[in-house]
């Protein structure tokens, strides 16, 4: 117990448990459906840096890393924080690296739109009439299910479960424009 929470110890102590804490949350809300960082879906590189897994994975490798510098190097506490922190930082990066490779497998696959045009599926979320808002379409495109963003021209809504028809696609706002099939 010395090791951990002996002399500045606490100080990195304290940061990799949490971090490693958070961390094995994560993993196993992950498993189970869960999400505790919304901002881990913007691929935008100021949020992937802010995400609480970055943020983690620094106190991870300051904490375990500067405790080692600490501990195992007898160090002192200048030199153990530094080593830290390049630690913590390089944890970081290589989470936001990883992290921008798996977001670019997932935009290779992205759909095109247009590609949904004429093709029929069915209502998830009820489509509100014209200028309501929008409801959710599943429809399946090269052997690919896609929920989409759908709105409808029509003056009666589209109840879940209907059969409906892509009359027209939007790239840009992401949103399909269907019709009763």
């Amino acid at each position: 117990m010395d090791t951990l929470f002996g002399g500045a110890a606490p100080w990195f102590t304290a940061p990799a448990l949490l971090g490693t804490g958070f961390l094995l949350i994560q993993l196993v809300m992950g498993e189970i459906g869960g999400d505790l960082d919304a901002d881990i879906d913007n691929p935008s590189s100021d949020a992937r840096w802010l995400s609480l897994q970055t943020v983690s994975a620094f106190f991870v490798g300051f904490g375990w890393l500067g405790l080692a510098a600490l501990q195992l190097f007898d160090l002192r506490f200048g030199p153990a924080a530094l080593i830290g922190a390049v630690a913590g930082f390089g944890v970081a990066w290589l989470m936001v690296w990883v992290t921008g490779l798996l977001m670019g497998l997932q935009s290779d696959a992205n759909l095109s739109l247009d590609e949904a045009v004429g093709l029929e599926g069915s209502v998830t979320v009820m489509v509100p009439p014209a200028g309501g808002g929008s409801g959710r379409v599943t429809v399946v495109v090269h052997e690919s299910q896609h929920d989409l963003p759908a709105s409808q021209q029509g003056d009666q809504p589209i109840h879940t479960h209907a059969l409906v028809r892509v009359t027209r696609a939007d790239n840009a706002s992401g949103t399909i424009t269907v019709e009763p099939a």
